[in-house]
């Protein structure tokens, strides 16, 4: 019938197999599945697999046991049962599986100041053993060099043994010979030799290990070194603090090659082949609460398999800075002053070698964070600033919105052109948070290399802290000032010879060249701050934002400022009030129709009653008149808002909050535009009347309990009734 609706969901499945493709040329809200025949190329199909009640037990008996204080050996045998399909008996007889672990080790002195050690283990696995977590390393697979993640079920053994002599004065010298079998699909011989000393701030580390394996399909050869060393100098007085200078080098060579008959290989090095050697050097300073400093250089140089030899591929260079210095001190007059500063930058570049790769030049790329704080004058001034920078490649993204018809998104539509159709300009944020859209991220197989600086300042002025014990005359009078200031940045923009990547203060930036930049200023200047009888703030706020959409750039900015007062006029009642001037602005590249400055004025007291710790109520009136400076339109409106709220809490464990607004508002101009909307917010032309009622219950120590109520009846439209619950438990 015309009336029915029908939704399906797609899942994937192997390539050619199924009757749908993704259509990646329309895009729209959304995905597009577009229906081909079964064999040529088809990756979803429309339906949802079911999933079987499984069960995965695992038994485990083991044990230890002493021959000796130098002796021991260790057991341990396993036994598990794998059920895909608890419902049926079918294919039951490979559920059950068996391993089992052994372990035997064995200390000898050869003299006081020498020891020989040996430790000996087998691991069996069966065919069927499904163990219920993943037990070996995670690098397992990559160091036998196996190609697989399930594979092939088969039985598998694992032997090792190891000789170690141990020396207190000369180090430790180590061999291991690792055997790993999987039936007869692979055969792998690993040999691992290794050295070590530690001694008065020197170390030495060397280790070679070598492994040779041979597959159903290949044979491989793989062949790792390694080594460190360390030196101490500058050491102090008591000989255990000392700077530490080192150098580091390792190797990977991994030689694969294709299988031909049973006993012959082919000489060319497989795609998966892969050499890289990498040298490090560094010097750092003891760890003290005053200085630390480390430096670094790494270097890596790759190789990818051309033929029967590896070619030299790409070189990558990495500095590295730590620093991190703190200062406390106390002047002549005993005032306290802190300072700390701390620094993290790396640097690095990549040079292609390999011409077929690419051609461009060398990648640079940077990362860096700067924090430094200042408390002076016991506390008086307090500055903390923050500089971050980086650049490299990140994904573009895209945002499509789709309808919420529960009424939980955290946007809302207002189809401006009647055309039925959600689009970017349509979409704005739903002022009473229970939005009928939600916005969703799809992530685009295109990079673009960004640059990004983020600056922090912040500021705070505290005479108090310094004439606390004034008590009369002009340092008396200042105590009762202070203020607090920030400002942050952030800039993000595409590589560009024009724009600085280190500056975050140049904000005038082409539009081709723009990411985003989002600039916030807070200014507050307090008057008897936290007194009980009364309080004067005098403040500014502005806030800048522009982005670039795949629909052009969108600019926006709010600024504020204000003159609040608070005067407790008795122990029960208390007032406030509020003057400000604000401007709110916006400006689109594509879609002109959305611009809108709207200036503003507005004036809000406050009267409270609270007679007991758990009652409280109050009285709130706001005027607002506001004023669109462009266009031809001459939008204007006026709010006077009437708000009665109340708070009582029964007991500790109970808590009500209620809430009624009247707002009337006076719009001239088009209610059903983006203009329309930032005048009125979510309200309409008329009298707009908002309820809410939230109870908070607390079930249990750690167990909350809020529901919640809300309402409002804007203009002509109908009700709306939001009903909401919602259960916290804390562990």
């Amino acid at each position: 019938p015309d009336s029915a609706l029908y939704a399906a969901r797609f899942s994937l499945v192997e390539s050619g197999t199924g009757f749908y493709n993704l259509d990646v040329e329309n895009q729209a809200n959304g995905q597009i599945y577009e229906y081909v025949d079964c064999g040529i190329g088809g990756n979803y199909i429309a339906r949802i697999s079911i999933i079987t009640p499984k069960q995965q037990q695992l038994f485990v008996l083991g044990g230890d046991y002493d021959f000796s204080e130098n002796s021991r050996l260790r057991s341990e045998i396993s036994l598990s049962n794998r059920d895909l399909n608890r419902i049926s008996p079918n294919d039951d007889g490979d559920n059950l599986g068996l391993a089992a672990f052994t372990n035997f080790e064995n200390d000898f002195a050869l003299s006081e100041n020498l020891k020989l050690e040996t430790d000996v283990s087998y691991e069996y696995n069966s065919v069927q053993f499904q163990a219920l977590n993943p037990y070996r390393p995670a690098e397992f697979t990559r160091d036998w060099n196996i190609d697989f993640t399930g594979g092939e079920k088969v039985t598998q053994h694992l032997g090792t043994g190891t000789v170690r002599l141990r020396s207190k004065t000369s180090g430790t010298l180590g061999y291991t010979f690792n055997g790993f079998f999987r039936d007869s699909l692979y055969e792998g011989r690993k040999h691992i030799a290794n050295y070590t000393f530690l001694k008065n701030g020197w170390e030495i580390r060397a280790e070679g290990n070598l492994l040779n394996a041979d597959a159903e399909e290949d044979r491989s050869r793989f062949f790792r070194p390694n080594f460190t060393f360390v030196m101490p100098f500058f050491r102090d007085s008591t000989g255990q603090k000392y700077w530490r200078a080192g150098v580091s080098g390792e190797r990977e060579r991994n030689e694969r090659f294709v299988k031909l008959t049973e006993n012959a290989y082919s000489d060319t090095l497989q795609s998966n082949s892969f050499y890289f050697d990498v040298y490090n050097i560094f010097v750092e300073t003891p760890q003290n609460d005053k200085l630390n400093f480390l430096a670094s250089f790494r270097q890596r140089l790759d190789y990818a398999p051309v033929g029967e030899e590896f070619a030299a591929s790409t070189v990558g260079s990495e500095v590295n800075i730590q620093s991190s210095l703190r200062n406390r001190r106390k002047n002549s007059k005993n005032r306290r002053f802190s300072s700390a500063l701390a620094l993290n930058f790396t640097y690095r570049k990549l040079e292609i070698k390999d011409e077929t790769l690419n051609n461009n030049e060398p990648g640079e790329t940077f990362l860096g964070r700067l924090n430094h704080n200042w408390n002076l004058f016991d506390g008086s001034i307090q500055t903390n600033t923050t500089y971050e920078l980086g650049s490299g490649q990140e994904r573009k993204i895209e945002f499509f919105y789709d309808e919420n018809e529960e009424g939980t998104g955290a946007y809302i539509w207002n189809d401006y052109n009647q055309d039925s159709v959600i689009q970017v300009a349509e979409v704005e944020i739903a002022p009473f948070g229970n939005g009928t859209v939600d916005r969703f991220v799809r992530y685009t197989d295109e990079f673009i290399r960004t640059n990004n600086v983020v600056f922090n300042q912040s500021v705070r002025l505290e005479p108090k802290a310094i004439w606390f014990s004034e008590k009369k005359g002009f340092k008396k009078f200042m105590t009762k000032f202070s203020t607090q200031s920030s400002l942050q940045i952030t800039r993000k923009v595409k590589d560009d010879a024009d724009v600085s990547p280190w500056n975050p203060f140049q904000l005038e930036i082409a539009d081709t060249t723009l990411v985003s930049t989002n600039s916030n200023i807070r200014n507050t200047l307090f008057f008897n701050r936290a007194d009980p009888k009364y309080d004067i703030q005098l403040g500014m706020s502005l806030n800048e934002i522009k982005s670039l959409l795949s629909s052009g750039f969108d600019s926006r900015r709010t600024d504020r400022q204000f003159l609040k007062w608070r005067w407790n006029v008795s122990k029960t009642i208390s007032t406030t009030a509020e003057l400000a001037q604000g401007r709110k602005q916006r400006e689109t590249e594509n879609t002109p129709e959305n611009n809108f400055k709207i200036e503003s004025y507005e004036l809000e007291p406050a009267v409270r009653w609270q007679p007991k710790q758990n009652f409280r109520m109050g009285i709130t009136y706001a005027y607002e008149t506001s004023e669109n400076k462009i266009g031809d339109n001459g939008e204007s409106s006026t709010k006077h808002d009437f708000t009665w709220e109340l708070k009582f809490n029964k007991s500790s464990k109970t808590s009500v909050e209620t809430e009624f607004s009247f707002v009337k508002v006076a719009f001239d101009g088009e209610a059903n535009s983006a203009v329309g909307f930032a005048f009125l917010n979510g309200l309409q032309n008329g009298n707009n009347y908002l309820w809410n009622v939230t109870i908070d219950r607390k079930l249990a120590r750690n167990i909350q309990l809020s529901i919640g109520y809300e309402g409002r009846k804007t203009g002509t439209a109908n009700v709306v009734h939001v009903g909401r619950a919602q259960m916290a438990a804390t562990f």
